[in-house]
């Protein structure tokens, strides 16, 4: 009986005991938690400090490359490249490209043989790109009649849309993702190739991306590569020489005004090795002193995939505008 009360303190010790371990090893969790967290507030700081400065060193290299496309007596090049010594102060590694719009197709405004020139590139066949073709120019145009295998409000509900053809001017680029029959895959290739700041019918060739002048109707091929030759050629010195030609091209080929140009920006991400990211601009050159630009739009660039080739069946995809529409198309 003498040896209870200490059993008793002994068991009291032991339960104790275990209170403070499962009381340190509560703590322990609570600090490793407390740790994971503030390492997830920093790398989310930093995150938001590099957001930051690669969108303000891009827009400052966008401005320069404005004022660049400015600061100069006559109409600026189809394209001007900054990098390296070239590259902004405010930006020494940014990688900084500017190019008239008007070398690609405007989606709104262009003529129905140079849209169908357009989706050629975008892979699938030749009856694909009549699909999308004919499915674009119902988008844009006002009525609601169906083209040969086009696309309105009843092709639209059918295939699930919540919406209709806008029978209306496009708003922007990404809206080329809700034409019936353009899908992620035959966007990517589009999007590179195609504006709605322009306002032509036509394509300058002399700032039209190579894919579209593989496919122009009209075009014969050694014509097509005799002038790729040339515009390299004159690209590297625009002020020794006039520009070369195109010939064949017919209405499709449209003389720019060079007041359009998208602005691109590549900006690396420091040395941890993540990716570089890429801010896009559109600029208007008004001519008005007073306001001599228009910034029209400011956006970071998605992921996008790899560019890639148009399909091989691209050349028997051309049609001429009789094929393709059955109007004039709609003008700002």
């Amino acid at each position: 009986m003498r040896n209870r009360p200490s059993r008793e303190r002994s068991r009291e010790r032991g339960a104790a005991l275990l209170v403070v371990l499962w009381m340190l090893a509560l703590l322990a969790l609570v600090a490793v938690g407390l740790a994971g967290t503030a390492r997830t507030e920093t790398r989310l700081a930093a995150n938001l400090v590099a957001e930051a400065e690669s969108h303000y060193r891009a827009q400052a290299a966008a401005m320069h490359a404005t004022l660049l496309l400015l600061d100069t007596a006559r109409p600026p090049p189809p394209q001007i490249a900054l990098a390296g010594d070239d590259a902004p102060e405010a930006a020494p590694d940014a990688e900084v490209t500017a190019r008239d719009q008007c070398g690609l197709v405007d989606i709104n405004t262009a003529l129905g043989g140079l849209v169908a020139a357009l989706m050629a590139t975008a892979g699938g066949g030749a009856d694909a790109a009549f699909a999308r073709t004919q499915a674009l120019l119902d988008w844009r145009d006002p009525d609601r009649y169906r083209r040969n295998r086009g696309a309105e409000d009843d092709d639209y509900a059918l295939a699930g849309r919540a919406h209709g053809a806008r029978d209306g001017l496009f708003e922007g680029v990404d809206e080329l993702q809700q034409v019936l029959g353009i899908d992620h895959e035959a966007y990517d290739r589009l999007r590179p190739l195609v504006t709605v700041d322009c306002l032509a019918a036509g394509i300058d060739p002399l700032a039209a991306p190579e894919p579209l002048l593989r496919t122009l109707p009209g075009v014969p091929e050694e014509e097509r590569q005799r002038f790729l030759s040339a515009r390299a050629e004159w690209l590297e010195r625009p002020d020794e020489g006039e520009p070369p030609e195109l010939r064949g091209s017919g209405d499709y080929a449209v003389p720019s005004l060079a007041q359009a140009f998208g602005i691109e920006v590549r900006i690396p991400r420091g040395e941890d090795g993540g990716a570089a990211v890429t801010w896009e601009a559109v600029v208007w050159l008004t001519g008005d002193p007073e306001r001599p630009f228009l910034l029209r739009r400011w956006q970071r660039r998605p992921a996008m995939p790899p560019a890639t080739e148009p399909d091989a069946a691209a050349p028997d995809m051309r049609m001429n505008d009789s094929e393709a529409t059955d109007s004039d198309p709609p003008r700002l």
